[in-house]
């Protein structure tokens, strides 16, 4: 039986993290840009956020920390402004934009 087609929903973007919130939607996020390979698929958001899945041979190629199976779409946490992402079989490049630091982030570094 042919069913119609459902809305997939992209569980890291739309979940609700906070409970106090009396389950009042969060801020959705849109999906800008998608790249795939053979094993490895990531997206980047409206917000420059980088989220990865899939398997790999190679060590820290999905950006979880020597992490080598994802199997449901995970942030990479280092990422800030991501542009533009390409997959490949056991690579993936990532353009960033220039983001400086602000006074405020330099003074607390110090």
């Amino acid at each position: 039986m042919i069913t119609s087609p459902r809305l997939a929903t992209f569980p890291p973007l739309l979940k609700n993290n906070n409970s106090k919130t009396n389950n009042k939607s969060s801020p959705s996020l849109k999906i800008t840009s998608v790249s795939t390979s053979e094993n490895i698929t990531a997206v980047l958001t409206s917000n420059g956020s980088l989220y990865t899945w899939g398997a790999t041979y190679g060590n820290d190629v999905l950006g979880h920390g020597g992490i080598r199976f994802q199997p449901l779409p995970k942030q990479v946490g280092s990422v800030v402004r991501a542009v533009s992402i390409a997959c490949a079989k056991e690579h993936s490049v990532l353009l960033v934009a220039c983001v400086y630091p602000t006074k405020k982030e330099v003074m607390d570094a110090v």
